[in-house]
């Protein structure tokens, strides 16, 4: 093709507009350690979640920050240089002209979008507050005159004429759909070290040449000098902001930073379509095709396999290759690769004629979704293996399911026992713990009661058909009961008891007031009044607590005054001398107790029994069974703890709603916890005879181990890559 004469040099434009580049560079590079230490200091930190979010430790926020304050300078710089207060009065050009006006409205509207990213950064917001935002700044911008015609790029080549308020009409949705799409479609690819500031490094270089040539053959046009302007704002504040963001990630830009991104990226596309020429139009956004692509993908995935489109997983491209072993930084380099052979597409706009372009992007496109449906990115999740010809299955999923492996083998020989194909599936923030290696399916998730815990575990849940899930630990038992009805909602079932019952038993506050108010003997809690001289010896636990964690005899006023001065929330009580038992009561969906096994406690390491022996104590039973009544909401195992004095008192001084460490006693005692539990997951009355378990049953346990492949726990993932849906 013949190219138009060219009026502008190349050294003309890089001596012209390379102190933009320059000081967004330097400032970027100098504000991310600074917005760092702030960060730090201010407690702005990204918390680990092992599935969304699998770093190692929690990275400081308020790289978007830096980000804007270099691309700000960059616009700045350039508002100082080349703005004209009367710019419709510039006839011929032979020096570089911008739009003040439109400038301050881009500035403006980049301080308002990292605003709201940064909030959410902070304290998240709500999907629809943020696209909220974003739809406000479109019309920002369009009442900056930027997108405010972009109807012309479609009626031009029609030779349709519009009226003014026809074109506004028609533009208006057109540019808040471009601002919405590129925000978001940056916010989704900013996922690992490095990548979305490294990739829009490379987008940035593919808007420059477009915008460079576009200016060599333009006459100082004040269109042109804003695109470069904004492409080397762009360019110098990612590239700044990108050596402290490189595997491993000193810092993240976070929302503030993605957002940001994705607006300049948006202006710039409205600006190439400002020319009313396809051809530029088409170049760009072939440039910014990385992330576009990668929300297709996304969204397409999550169609597909039934997964709300809103909600975040590890459908995105980055995601399927780690998940498929690949280290991070060889994603990173692809990402950087594909990223670049975008831009090489996008900028051959400037040898091909429109007629050739779009066939030949129709077919880069094509190839494209050819690759991703070769590499089997979108494919539907296939169903769950069955391993045995069995009629009934049911899928189980332990949370927190550390050591408890003998437990994971009761459930497992109580299948067989009633002829059930059990799916077992465990569930842990740490991927060493024993239990996942010996389950059929694993999951590594956040720590018990974090923000993502409960979300985490509803999507698995509904993505594997979990029938029945079962908490180990008391850190998780408020966040899953509160959510009962949403497990519900999706066919899972918890063993988990009512929100009261939960909130009774983990405060050891109110746990004491329930014992007292239920004519139950419980130690007696000792008021502030006593504690300077109490009569030792005295016991101090933590209010909220577990495992005997925090738990101590104390006998010197000296022992006191130091734990009290470490634990400041523990409550101290009177000291009750006795022999200790725990006691499994069972009770049904209606909260009634259909059979109580006191486990006398002779010996016990690190909060959990080591030795113990099955005793049918009548008394023991009637009041554990009286006990759960009381409480009123009771699920599954309920594990009470109490001591028998010398002078025959029953004290409680526990109440823990779920398994306990030493549960598997009583199960080989015949009081079948377990079978009872799929039998009512299988919708059938379990036949439960109260005192048809076995007395004097010791249990004498020993350590145990797991062996495996030191690279099997690496290949432990989060959600993406642990369904079977």
């Amino acid at each position: 093709m013949t190219l138009p004469e060219q009026k502008i040099h190349l050294l003309q434009i890089i001596t012209t507009y390379w102190p933009i580049g320059a000081c967004s560079l330097i400032v970027s590079l100098l504000a991310t350690p600074t917005c760092r230490i702030i960060a730090l200091r201010v407690g702005a930190v990204d918390k680990p979640d092992q599935w969304l979010k699998p770093h190692g430790k929690p990275i400081p926020y308020l790289g978007g920050v830096a980000i804007f304050l270099g691309w700000a300078t960059g616009i700045l710089v350039a508002m100082k240089l080349y703005a004209h207060s009367d710019i419709a009065s510039v006839t011929t050009h032979q020096e570089p002209t911008i739009f003040p006006r439109m400038m301050m409205g881009i500035l403006l509207a980049g301080t308002i979008i990292m605003l709201i990213g940064l909030w959410d950064d902070l304290r998240p917001l709500p999907p629809k507050a943020k696209l909220a935002g974003n739809i406000g700044v479109a019309c920002l911008l369009v009442y900056f005159s930027l997108g405010d015609d972009i109807i012309y790029l479609l009626a031009h080549p029609s030779r349709l004429i519009l009226s003014p308020w026809m074109v506004l009409i028609y533009s208006l949705p057109i540019t808040i759909f471009v601002v919405v799409v590129a925000c978001n479609a940056t916010n989704l690819i900013d996922g690992v070290d490095g990548l979305c500031s490294g990739v829009f490094a490379v987008i940035s270089t593919g808007f420059l040449v477009l915008a460079v040539h576009m200016h060599l053959w333009s006459d100082w046009h004040p269109l042109d000098a804003q695109r470069v302007t904004l492409a080397l704002a762009l360019l110098g504040a990612a590239l700044g902001f990108l050596p402290f963001n490189r595997n491993p990630a000193k810092i993240f830009m976070g929302d503030a930073g993605s957002m940001l991104l994705g607006l300049n990226a948006a202006i710039l596309l409205l600006l190439f379509a400002k020319q009313t020429s396809v051809r530029w139009a088409l170049g760009s956004l072939m440039v910014f095709g990385l992330p576009i692509a990668d929300m297709l993908l996304t969204l397409s995935r999550r169609w597909r396999n039934q997964r709300p489109l809103m909600q975040g997983d590890r459908s995105h491209f980055y995601d399927q290759l780690l998940d498929r072993g690949m280290p991070v930084k060889k994603v990173v380099a692809i990402s950087y690769g594909l990223a670049g052979l975008f831009a090489v597409v996008g900028c051959s706009a400037i040898l091909l004629r429109v007629r050739y372009i779009i066939p030949f992007y129709v077919l880069i496109i094509a190839a494209t979704v050819y690759a991703i449906k070769k590499s089997r990115m979108v494919q539907i999740q296939p169903p769950p293996k069955k391993r045995a010809n069995r009629s009934r299955t049911l899928h189980l999923l332990f949370t927190s399911a550390g050591r408890r492996v003998s437990l994971i083998n009761s459930f497992r020989q109580a299948a067989e026992a009633i002829d059930v194909e059990l799916v077992v599936h465990a569930a842990d923030n740490h991927p060493m713990a024993p239990a996942l290696h010996v389950s059929d399916e694993s999951l590594l998730v956040p720590r018990a009661g974090s923000d993502t815990y409960c979300e985490t575990l509803l999507e698995y849940c509904r993505l594997n058909r979990i029938d029945g899930l079962i908490p180990l630990i008391d850190p998780e038992l408020p966040p899953l009961s509160a959510n009962v009805a949403r497990f519900q909602e999706i066919g899972t079932r918890v063993l988990v008891s009512s929100p009261d019952v939960v909130r009774t038993s983990v405060d050891k506050v109110l746990t004491n007031s329930f014992l007292l108010d239920h004519g139950f003997l419980t130690p007696r809690i000792l008021g502030a009044q006593e504690l300077p001289s109490p009569c030792f010896p005295i016991f101090i636990k933590p209010r909220v607590g577990s495992s005997s964690v925090g738990a101590y005899r104390i006998d010197t006023a000296d022992d006191l005054e130091y734990l009290l001065r470490k634990h400041p929330d523990s409550i101290v009580q009177e000291f009750i001398p006795g022999v200790e038992y725990t006691i499994d009561v069972f009770a049904d969906l209606n909260g009634q107790p259909r059979c109580a096994v006191p486990r006398l406690r002779h010996e016990v390491r690190g909060g959990e029994v080591s030795k113990g022996q099955a005793i049918k104590h009548k008394r023991i039973m009637a009041e554990s069974i009286r006990l759960v009544k009381e409480l009123k909401g009771c699920v599954g195992v309920i594990t009470i703890q109490c001591f028998l004095t010398p002078d025959d008192r029953i004290v409680f001084i526990e109440i823990n709603p779920r398994f306990g460490g030493g549960a598997p006693l009583s199960i080989q005692a015949k009081a079948d916890a377990p079978r009872w539990i799929m039998e009512i997951l299988l919708g059938q009355e379990p036949v439960i005879d109260a005192d048809g378990w076995t007395d004097n049953l010791l249990m004498l346990r020993y350590d145990e181990a797991v062996y495996i492949d030191g690279e099997q726990v690496g290949r432990l993932k989060g959600l993406g890559s642990a369904v079977r849906a």
